[in-house]
């Protein structure tokens, strides 16, 4: 259980394991989806889409996301129709490869993108996608300060800028934490 409710995780796959941080990113991504009021959630990197379960327990009528895992897509799809989303699309494959089949899919003004990538961050050509997607709100969630400050340079030069980011410990007395930044774009 979860602050979006019960979300199936299939074996295997990721999700975090620190209930309480859990809680603390999916309160905020709600925060920002009753902030921005967004017509469509596009969630890259889905796993079991508990942000586009979010997103639909807080009124968000269209979900799209993509995400490599074909258990964690099978997984995602069972918790947004538990969720009662009516309007979803997950697309199993490589997020870089298929931005492209989603980026005129969404409207770029009335979206919001929420981005939780690997360790590795996020790839060239999805940070090119999302710059030339225009969308204007973003959450970036991650695991590594290193490729997040990498893809924030990259996203505020060209045309983002942070408005919040905020650390979340997730195991005390290690190394290790999440960050969530909220980013916007002007022009839309």
């Amino acid at each position: 259980d979860t602050p979006a409710g019960t979300v199936s995780v299939p074996p295997g796959s990721f999700f975090q394991v620190n209930p309480g941080c859990a809680a603390i990113l999916v309160n905020t991504v709600a925060a920002i989806i009753n902030e921005c009021q967004p017509s469509t959630v596009i969630d890259l990197y889905c796993g079991s889409a508990l942000f586009g379960v979010t997103a639909v327990r807080h009124g968000v009528p269209r979900i799209i996301g993509l995400e490599l895992d074909s258990a964690a897509t099978a997984a995602a799809e069972y918790n947004l129709k538990n969720a009662g989303a009516e309007d979803f699309k997950i697309i199993t494959g490589n997020a870089g490869k298929l931005f492209k089949e989603i980026q005129d899919s969404f409207e770029p003004d009335s979206s919001l993108m929420i981005c939780d990538p690997p360790r590795t961050g996020m790839e060239k050509s999805v940070l090119s996608g999302i710059c030339n997607s225009r969308v204007r709100h973003l959450a970036y969630i991650s695991c590594s300060p290193d490729t997040l400050c990498r893809d924030l340079r990259f996203l505020t030069r060209h045309g983002y800028r942070v408005q919040s980011s905020q650390l979340i410990d997730m195991f005390p007395r290690t190394p290790h934490f999440e960050t969530i930044s909220r980013l916007t774009r002007d022009d839309g």
